[in-house]
């Protein structure tokens, strides 16, 4: 999961443990909410008291933009997490874990030995065993989860505890088999006790654990089951959810800023759940301000350039006993509609649309357990949760997720249709309510998202039947989400008809290269009315599923800025004709460069991103390509031009041929291409290939009115080559 690989303290690498075999008695004293000396006896991890072969309990916390984490150790109120020993009725100590509600933080419970791994192979034909009692199932009434792991990415699958009846001790008996048939290696286990409520949906969740042990025979029988997949007793999730806690934070206290590894592997490991980093892929939107965009324009006698820089400043406030740091970086502004595809258009392409729709819904009604690849079918699919809502003020201070159908900004319910081939479809109903947006989801079970690889080559296939549009005919858009900021660009939904089913294909292929990471789906499908445009829209939605293809992939990215990274960006700006004052010309650039031009004595500029790389490799044999959205005004004059251009580190430049936006769709995304000959010596003397510096996209106004203008948005800057 998060912060893998970040620590193992060196207050941990002592002693042994006992489970693997006994030891002298040795006395913990994690904190004061610690138990006394407790002795070691094999096999146990707590029983009235934490075994001798821990360094303490551990509450692991996570802000939800994944940036900063805590390692709670002495039991002192946590950002989220509260943990105690206590004693408890009818037993003489117990383990209390308390979840907060309505924080910005998510967690998890855990053990760790302090040798860090251990061999706990005699194990394998017994069983992890513990009494749990929940007191309080939280804001969203979620089940609690376990899972073991052994040194990330080595780890079990989550087991989902099946417990009816609040306050009152349950048994659990987990055979280790399962873990073992689900990945866990028994040589090296680093966390052999693990719960957690269901990530992302944590709030006010309270529970109470003893007697947590593994037995070297498994108990026959159970008055608790963990729910699956493939019986009782086994996962339910297809893929890790809290992974690692143990390799991430030192001890005591504390809280890091995540290097930009361990970002990578915690944002691949972790739901958006209600984040407000979930922006792009959850349609999270802030003010359309971006305080990490600077621009300063500087002339020359034949360009004028801005150096632009994104960057990902935090704030750190601190205290003698924790320090908490925010990422404040690039905030996404309203975000309109994303949507891109292809389709040759002379040397320079550009695309109608990647969405196939037909007035004729699903010909049948399908099932969850005959359809591969299922969302909804009648119900919600396996690992997908029920349908959900992400709901955010303007500022972005207040933020939930709608699990009980209720939001301020969407209403959410299954109902009948007495539509043809349809029975229970999912209703989608946005209030009239400025204050909030929505983002409609069936999110992952897991935290590291659920692997769809195999429908690389396939479609996302769904049915919508649109009720009324929104009050201002906002776009009904669709994007996914694996892990902020990683998403791909938003498809722009289109029907003929009000009150019509119609199917919608998306092409998976052109997802990915949009920026979809296919294996760690945080959702198997989400969707939105525009933010800022969602008052009164009412649509249907059935038959959700992904289909696999029969081709295969046949190219691969040598070089890509998706804009998808707080990570600093080396950006510019190029004036090539005309003059025009380019310091606010840009209002976001994550998850996609927002761009406000000022017309006004302004002919050809461009906007380009540093490639950071020698591209000698990137042949004239590959593809050039962006994904551009242009306003219909601008499609309707029929007078602006696009191309791409590139800058070497000399500043010799060269241009695509360009093409004119009245070939383009208006209102909407679309992919632009070109092949690399540009690039060459033959189209431009002088120019160095192996030194590009730059890659961008030029837009010209050739003899546009300058009246004429609008919002213009530049994502998904790709050069593809062939598989060889």
């Amino acid at each position: 999961m998060l912060f893998r690989s970040l620590w193992i303290s060196a207050s941990l690498l002592v002693s042994s443990f006992a489970l693997a075999a006994p030891t002298s008695t040795s006395s913990v004293s994690s904190s004061s909410a610690s138990s006394k000396a407790c002795p070691d006896v094999p096999g146990f991890i707590f029983k009235n008291c934490v075994d001798g072969s821990f360094p303490g309990l551990h509450a692991l916390e996570v802000t939800k933009d994944l940036y900063y984490f805590f390692d709670i150790t002495d039991g002192t109120a946590g950002n989220v997490v509260n943990w105690a020993i206590i004693s408890s009725p009818g037993r003489k100590k117990a383990i209390d874990v308390e979840f907060k509600a309505g924080t910005n933080f998510y967690g998890l419970f855990n053990v760790i030995p302090k040798t860090g791994t251990e061999d706990l192979s005699i194990y394998a034909k017994g069983a992890l065993e513990f009494d749990v009692r929940i007191l309080d199932r939280g804001v969203y009434n979620v089940p609690l989860e376990v899972k073991l792991e052994c040194v990330y990415p080595c780890q079990s699958k989550e087991h989902v505890l099946d417990i009816p009846t609040l306050n009152q001790w349950t048994s659990i008996s987990l055979p280790i088999a399962d873990f073992v048939a689900e990945g866990l290696d028994l040589t090296k286990v680093n966390i052999p006790f693990q719960i957690f409520p269901a990530w992302g949906s944590q709030d006010g969740v309270h529970f109470q654990v003893d007697n947590i042990r593994w037995v070297k025979r498994a108990t026959k029988t159970s008055s608790s089951q963990a729910s699956s997949i493939g019986g009782a007793l086994s996962s339910k999730s297809s893929s890790s959810k809290a992974s690692s806690a143990s390799s991430k934070a030192s001890s005591g206290n504390s809280s890091s800023k995540l290097t930009s590894s361990a970002k990578s592997s915690a944002a691949s490991s972790a739901k958006s759940a209600s984040s407000k980093s979930s922006a792009k892929s959850s349609s999270v939107k802030s003010s359309a301000k971006s305080s990490a965009v600077a621009t300063s324009v500087k002339s020359s006698s034949k360009s004028s350039q801005s150096s632009v820089k994104s960057s990902a400043k935090s704030s750190v406030k601190s205290s003698s006993s924790k320090s908490f740091s925010s990422a404040s970086s690039v905030k996404s502004s309203a975000v309109s509609s994303k949507f891109s595809s292809a389709s040759s258009l002379s040397s320079l392409a550009s695309s109608k649309s990647s969405v196939a729709a037909s007035s004729q819904s699903s010909a049948a009604i399908l099932s969850c357990v005959y359809q591969e690849g299922g969302v909804y079918f009648d119900a919600t699919c396996s690992p997908w949760q029920n349908i959900s809502a992400y709901e955010q003020n303007g500022d972005g201070s207040i933020n939930q997720e709608v699990t009980n159908g209720v939001g301020y900004s969407v209403n959410l319910s299954e109902v009948s249709s007495t539509d043809a081939n349809h029975n229970k479809v999912l209703d989608i109903h946005y209030n009239r309510n400025p204050d909030f947006n929505g983002t409609v989801r069936l999110r992952s079970t897991a935290i590291t998202g659920v692997d769809l690889s195999a429908y690389a080559t396939g479609k996302l296939v769904f049915d919508i039947k649109v009720i009324t549009n929104s009050d201002d005919n906002g776009d009904i858009e669709m994007a996914l989400d694996c892990g902020w900021p990683c998403t791909n660009t938003e498809r722009i939904i289109k029907v003929p008809a009000l009150n019509q089913w119609t199917t919608i294909e998306l092409s998976v292929a052109d997802l990915i290269r949009d920026g979809l990471d296919i294996k760690h789906l945080l959702g198997g499908f989400q969707i939105a009315t525009s933010w800022g445009h969602q008052a009164n829209s009412h649509f249907q939605l059935d038959n959700i599923r992904w289909v696999k293809g029969t081709g295969v992939i046949t190219t691969k990215d040598c070089w890509a800025q998706r804009f998808n990274t707080y990570d600093p960006l080396n950006l510019r700006i190029d004036q090539f004709s005309g003059s025009s004052d380019m310091s606010a010309l840009i209002s976001q650039i994550v998850p996609n460069t927002i761009l406000h031009p000022i017309w006004d004595g302004l002919n050809k500029w461009g906007y380009a991103a540093g490639t950071d790389a020698n591209l000698a490799a990137c042949n004239t044999n590959g593809t050039l390509s962006a994904s551009v959205y242009i306003p219909a005004t601008y499609v309707n004059d029929g007078h602006l031009a696009v191309s791409f251009y590139a800058v070497d580190q000399g500043g010799g430049q060269t241009f695509s041929k360009p093409i004119s936006v009245a070939n383009l769709k208006g209102n909407d995304w679309n992919t632009i291409t070109s092949d690399l000959w540009f690039f060459s010596s033959i189209t431009a003397p002088g120019f160095n290939i192996g030194a590009v510096a730059f890659i961008g996209v030029v837009f010209d106004a050739n003899g546009k009115d300058p009246a004429i203008g609008g919002v213009l948005k530049v994502d998904n800057l790709l050069i593809t080559q062939p598989i060889q």
